[in-house]
């Protein structure tokens, strides 16, 4: 599946004008600085998540580009050979976090205990787990799973096995995670939502973040991918792909 916004798009902001060709030129030089550092502004993340809630905020995701940048030098995000480059990857990476967070309102997930957890060491009472200590979904990306946790630890360089809520409530925590998994996880099709966004494949972000389910869509999914299609075309519209 590959980038579906390019023929809604021309709808929408008549990409025919000179004007806008000349614009998308510029895009083209070599990009040197991070998105925040240059063309992605508050108002700019305002309009792709006008719902956006704490601890998702401008600030945090920015700081977090910076040092996720700076701790994993192999491994960078919204860092493409040019600014057109780097505007594909933020419409991909929002066109999923916004689905995956309830448009950035979601920083734990709803369904916390649609599945039993038990404990046979807890001191309390047998089966009892502190829910903050559970490894369900949190953050942009809904980061689930002990061993997604234990990785994207490891990359931050903390302990969220000891403190998974940290992808919940820290500013930039909940964007590292997130980073982790769109430049490091390959899921189970052996390749990362970063590599899916240099061919030009939106359905491939979404066939490594949750293809079991969605790539294709079976069951009741169908909605989650117009979901994630409609968050898409609203970044990539806002940013200008």
């Amino acid at each position: 599946m590959k980038f579906p916004h390019q023929s809604l798009l021309f709808l929408v902001v008549g990409s025919s004008s000179a004007s806008t060709n000349h614009q998308r030129n510029l895009r083209r030089v070599q990009a040197t600085s991070h998105p925040c550092q240059t063309f992605f502004s508050e108002s700019v993340f305002n309009a792709i998540a006008p719902q956006a809630t704490l601890p998702y905020s401008y600030a945090g995701f920015c700081n977090a580009v910076t040092d996720w940048n700076a701790e994993n030098p192999n491994d960078q995000i919204f860092m493409g050979d040019t600014e057109s480059d780097q505007r594909d990857e933020l419409a991909a990476f929002f066109g999923n976090t916004l689905h995956e967070s309830d448009e950035f309102r979601a920083t734990r997930e709803y369904a916390q205990c649609q599945v039993t957890t038990t404990d046979s060491n807890a001191s309390s009472q047998p089966g009892y787990v502190e829910a903050d200590l559970l490894f369900f979904g949190r953050g942009v990306m809904q980061l689930s799973w002990n061993y997604n946790y234990i990785d994207a630890g490891a990359a931050i360089g903390v302990d969220l096995c000891a403190n998974p809520d940290l992808v919940a409530s820290n500013a930039e925590y909940t964007w590292m995670s997130a980073f982790w998994f769109w430049t490091m996880n390959t899921g189970a099709v052996g390749k990362t939502c970063a590599q899916a966004v240099t061919e030009g494949s939106f359905g491939g972000t979404l066939k490594t973040i949750n293809g079991g389910l969605e790539c294709p869509a079976v069951g009741g999914h169908y909605g989650s991918v117009t979901s994630r299609l409609n968050d898409y075309c609203r970044a990539s519209t806002v940013l200008g792909v």
